[in-house]
Formats: structure tokens, C-alpha cells, sequence
């Protein structure tokens, strides 16, 4: 509420960016977090990114895995990971005689990026969009999205400490 309160912060709800553009120049910083090709539409193309789908599953066993999350790396699954929230709070009640897994697949979907396909293609676009980037004042792009990047959290905190002090010092 005190962020929002701030008089040097203007907040605009329920805008879509792209179709106000012509009206919106902003005068202070304007962080981007959304995809870059998609700011500047798609000049140089798109960006491919894999998505996921989801499959929620009940199984008859108070412990499907023994673990909160376990990767399948190899090509023999359709899927590349079962997630089994119960391992995250032991220290709930859970029904013990069954137990919620949910299988992760890939897919390609543009319109729910999760992680960057980093081809040759891509990575020219890339280039060419966060060079294009430095030359929009006012705006700073950051984020998975902006930056096509695959972050963790450890990695998504740097990256937003290092994009504060870039617009700081500017």
C-alpha cells in the first residue's frame, strides 16, 4: 500500500499495454517484464518457447515418490517430471491412503512461455531486439520474459537488484 501510495508511482489497472502505445511515452522509468519480441512486434521475428501441460492424478498410496519433485530426463517418458505436493508440508494432514501427483509434459506454446528454445534463430532475434532495446527511452527491460531467459529464483532476485541499480544510477 505505501508503494502504491507514492506519488512518484503511477499505477494503471486493467490497460493493455499494446493497444494504448501511441499514449503511452512514459516520462520516468517503465520496467517491461512481458516478451521482448512481442514489445516490438516481432520485427525480428518470434521467440520460440517450450510451455507445459499439467495432468493432476490421484494414486491409491499414501506415497507415490518419496519426494517432492522428481525429474525424468530420459526419452522413455512422456513427461519430464511429477511433482507430489504432499512432501512439501509434512506437517499437514493428508488423506494417508492416497496422494495427489501432477505429471509435467512440454509443449510448444508461445502464449504461455515457461523456458527460452535457445536456436540459432532465437539467439540471432535476441541480439537484434536487445539491441534495439537500448534505444527506447525510458523503458528498461527485465524478467524471464524480457530478457528470454530461464531464471531461478537466486537468479530472478540478482537480476532484479542488478536492473535497480541500472536505473538508479541512470
Amino acid at each position: 500500500e505505501k508503494l502504491l501510495s507514492s506519488k512518484r508511482i503511477k499505477t494503471l489497472l486493467n490497460c493493455d499495454f499494446f493497444t494504448n502505445v501511441e499514449n503511452f511515452k512514459p516520462k520516468y522509468a517503465t520496467i517491461y517484464t512481458g516478451p521482448i519480441d512481442k514489445f516490438f512486434n516481432y520485427k525480428f521475428g518470434k521467440l520460440g518457447w517450450r510451455s507445459l501441460n499439467f495432468k493432476h492424478l490421484i494414486k491409491t498410496t499414501p506415497d507415490y515418490q518419496g519426494t517432492a519433485v522428481m525429474n525424468y530426463a530420459d526419452l522413455n517418458y512422456k513427461y519430464t517430471r511429477i511433482h507430489e505436493p504432499r512432501h512439501l508440508h509434512p506437517e499437514r494432514k493428508i488423506n494417508p491412503k492416497s496422494t495427489l501427483i501432477i505429471e509435467e509434459y512440454p509443449v510448444n506454446n508461445n502464449k504461455e512461455p515457461y523456458y527460452p528454445i535457445n536456436d540459432d534463430n532465437s539467439k540471432t532475434a535476441l541480439k537484434k531486439y536487445k539491441e534495439l532495446s537500448k534505444s527506447t527511452p525510458n523503458i528498461f527491460f527485465g524478467g524471464r520474459l524480457a530478457d528470454y531467459a530461464y531464471y531461478d529464483m537466486d537468479m530472478t532476485i540478482s537480476a532484479a537488484l542488478k536492473k535497480f541499480n541500472l536505473i538508479k544510477n541512470k
